[in-house]
């Protein structure tokens, strides 16, 4: 689809932002889970549509395009494979890569304050911590990625009370920040990197003058926070009552549409 149907689905004031956010020295950022890929109830069954894969694959061909995710970087470049992304950042941005026809290549670019090993093995020794005092929660998961720990609760009997106790666990531990998501408490240390500290590296990283990041979580709040010290303009995806993105769209339908009229616009600046 191209054209006029996305400006049919999309708030005109928005559309009419977009150009500016579509030139060749502006990057194009989505988050991967609930705004690339729908919400799953099993994080490994997470996958790109065949329609957005597509229109981000043709949009990454002309534009800069990166993708910042919660998950391991390995796991999300998996995911994206194919997809001629100018950038990638895993772990919350504690791992960052960038295509060598952009910038060379990075690995755990920016972020800790201490050696990867001894993040690893403070990450392990908090899923340990956590699997301990969590063990009597059905349906409860710790995941390891390495630099940082994703315990679901989305099958919890109770989720709100495995909330609760997720929270105080986490709380318990030496050293971590831990912050919430869909159904899910993250855990990084507590000087690690977050997605907005990424996209700022990945803006000079990549000599682009500004940026559009599209997300639907409260890590990705990180990033719209960004928007008065950064030319940015943010989309939260997904009903929120309070949110830092400039335009919220209700649902994941719109991310399509969306994907469209970025095509377009490019279509409509190279014309």
């Amino acid at each position: 689809m191209s054209g006029d149907g996305p400006r049919r689905a999309l708030p005109a004031e928005l559309l009419a932002r977009l150009p500016f956010f579509c030139g060749p020295r502006c990057l194009l950022a989505f988050d991967f889970d609930g705004t690339l890929a729908p919400i799953v109830s099993h994080p490994v069954e997470a996958a790109l549509p065949a329609g957005a894969r597509e229109r981000l694959a043709r949009l990454a061909e002309r534009r800069t395009c990166a993708v910042l995710s919660g998950r391991a970087l390995a796991d999300v470049r998996a995911r994206l494979a194919g997809v001629p992304l100018a950038a990638l950042a895993g772990n919350h941005g504690a791992e960052l890569w960038v295509a060598a026809r952009a910038a060379g290549e990075l690995a755990h670019h920016g972020a800790p304050q201490e050696p990867v090993e001894r993040m690893v093995a403070r990450v392990a020794g908090w899923a340990a911590q956590l699997a301990a005092s969590l063990a009597g929660l059905p349906g409860v998961r710790v995941e390891d990625k390495r630099l940082s720990l994703s315990v679901h609760y989305r099958e919890a009997r109770d989720p709100d009370r495995a909330r609760r106790a997720i929270e105080a666990a986490t709380a318990a531990l030496h050293g971590a920040r831990a912050f919430g998501g869909h159904c899910v408490v993250n855990v990084v240390g507590a000087h690690a990197p977050c997605k907005g500290d990424a996209l700022a590296t990945l803006l000079a990283r990549l000599s682009c003058d500004a940026a559009l990041y599209v997300g639907d979580d409260l890590t990705d709040e990180d990033v719209f926070l960004r928007a008065g010290a950064l030319p940015l303009l943010g989309v939260r995806i997904g009903p929120v009552e309070h949110t830092a993105a400039e335009f919220t769209l209700p649902s994941y339908a719109l991310l399509e549409p969306l994907l469209d009229a970025l095509l377009d616009c490019v279509s409509r600046a190279s014309a």
